[in-house]
């Protein structure tokens, strides 16, 4: 199955053009080619990160508002948030990571495809969640297996603004999902969906958790780096 058909199983409406297919062509080449000097993704295989990586971002797709602003947390490779980015041209994303050398990668990314409205931040969330000029700025907010969900819950939610949706892909475990619901609800956000994934080659089911933000959320989150991990938020 070849990127292009991908594209269309996960968002019939959006045709791949060439660019889209350039960019990911050069964005395997460049992550490849990185990933000899330092350690960008433990994927390394040419297949595995266009199923891994590439399909398991499109795969959120359907959710998204290709004309609104995301913000990806624990972004790593780039892995959802420019991957949308290369296929929703109007679509402005913004990438954090903690890791610094990632985060140079993630700029050499965004020069080298001229993704316009994209840009990559290095730090923690839980202290660019308490900046103004984040805190509740974007429309959705996404997040892959980076920890558990309650701490993901804490990491994403004050980012997004009422009304928009916090979008975590998670593992094969749909429970963890479910058992954080009242974390959530804690946070200001409500559990919408939980959506079962099948990737093509893949036979094992991927989740994600869709939750909307309902209400603005209290000065108290997010804690200080390092809390949510270890002192995650217990439903009351």
């Amino acid at each position: 199955m070849t990127i292009e058909q991908l594209i269309y199983l996960f968002s019939p409406y959006l045709k791949a053009d060439e660019k889209m297919l350039s960019d990911f062509k050069t964005y395997t080449d460049e992550l490849l080619a990185w990933n000899k000097k330092t350690n960008i993704t433990g994927i390394t295989g040419e297949y595995e990160i266009y199923k891994n990586h590439f399909l398991d971002s499109l795969s959120i797709l359907p959710l998204i508002n290709p004309e609104g602003n995301l913000l990806d947390v624990g972004t790593g490779g780039g892995f959802p948030g420019l991957v949308l980015r290369i296929v929703c041209p109007n679509l402005k994303v913004t990438v954090m990571d903690s890791v610094a050398k990632k985060v140079v990668f993630l700029d050499h990314i965004i020069e080298k495809l001229k993704l316009t409205g994209a840009e990559a931040k290095w730090g923690r969330a839980e202290e660019f969640g308490r900046d103004p000029a984040f805190r509740e700025q974007y429309d959705v907010v996404t997040a892959r297996a980076v920890a558990t969900m309650p701490v993901l819950a804490e990491f994403c939610l004050p980012f997004v603004k009422v009304g928009g949706l916090f979008i975590a892909q998670k593992g094969r475990d749909a429970k963890e999902i479910k058992n954080a619901e009242k974390v959530i609800e804690i946070l200001g956000g409500k559990l919408e969906d939980i959506r079962k994934v099948k990737l093509p080659g893949d036979d094992s089911d991927r989740n994600i958790a869709v939750v909307r933000k309902i209400r603005n959320i209290t000065q108290e989150y997010p804690r200080k780096p390092g809390i949510p991990e270890k002192r995650p938020i217990k439903a009351k």
